[in-house]
């Protein structure tokens, strides 16, 4: 229960959650690509490391591609086009709005996607104030952008947006990995207010030491894959490559869990 954790095994336990799902979700993406691609078939990536996104539209492009394509392609565009045609709503609602209101529609459903439940319904609502807030963001970073066109305050520009974004997403997903509002509003107030629990809970410290050193493995790997020049170098490297395969059979008998637990988005 969050209610025996303090604010430093909340925080904890919230940055290694976002790192589960992703691996949880993208690794078994990535067993069916291979899979496919065994049998002859070319599967579409359904993740582009989404925690490198420096906006919310990006991340949506990264992260779950195939649910977020589907959104967009069936929800948010028909709904796109009937509210541009519609006259009176036109009146009413002259441009933006309509498409604001078309984000919410859109991300309300992609929570209720995920589960009947309040929890995972202002989860979705939250990535529609993140996305329509973004949208007012980037309008004013395009200007600032022409006025300070150098490439250290660019690159700098965008280690923050990406940091933003990143804490942004951890904060939505205290709702998402709840059982209850309760618990999801105390994990922020705790969290916020930085309280610490009166008594000591035994923590398993080699759990956590082995799950901070393969969240920074991943992060190096996901870094030079969004470099193209060092992931092209190590396509055509031979070595590389076999040495990358030995390297990752290594730690997955090291850090690996093999107690048969189900993927997380079986539930859903």
């Amino acid at each position: 229960y969050p209610q025996s954790f303090g604010a430093p095994e909340l925080s904890s336990a919230v940055f290694l959650f976002a790192f589960q799902i992703y691996g949880d979700f993208a690794g078994y993406s990535l067993i069916a690509i291979g899979l496919a691609k065994i049998m002859g078939l070319d599967l579409e990536p359904n993740f582009k490391r989404p925690y490198f996104s420096a906006s919310f539209s990006e991340y949506w492009q990264r992260w779950h591609i195939s649910l977020s394509s589907w959104l967009r392609d069936y929800i948010y565009y028909p709904l796109e086009v009937r509210g541009q045609r519609n006259i009176i709503l036109r009146k009413v609602m002259n441009g933006r709005p309509i498409t604001y209101a078309n984000i919410f529609i859109t991300m309300f459903l992609s929570g209720l996607w995920h589960g009947a439940a309040w929890t995972f319904i202002f989860w979705g609502l939250l990535h529609g104030i993140y996305l329509v807030f973004w949208d007012f963001f980037q309008v004013l970073s395009k200007k600032f952008s022409t006025r300070y066109n150098y490439k250290v305050i660019l690159l700098l520009k965008k280690l923050f947006l990406v940091l933003i974004v990143f804490i942004l997403t951890l904060f939505a997903y205290i709702l998402f990995r709840s059982e209850s509002l309760n618990d999801a509003l105390h994990i922020i107030k705790t969290i916020l207010t930085w309280q610490q629990t009166s008594f000591s809970i035994e923590v398993n410290r080699s759990v956590i030491v082995k799950s901070y050193t393969a969240i920074f493995v991943v992060l190096v790997v996901d870094m030079c894959c969004e470099n193209k020049k060092i992931y092209n170098y190590f396509r055509k490297s031979f070595i590389l490559r076999v040495s990358g395969i030995l390297i990752s059979l290594w730690s997955i008998a090291l850090f690996g869990n093999f107690s048969g637990g189900e993927f997380i988005y079986f539930q859903f």
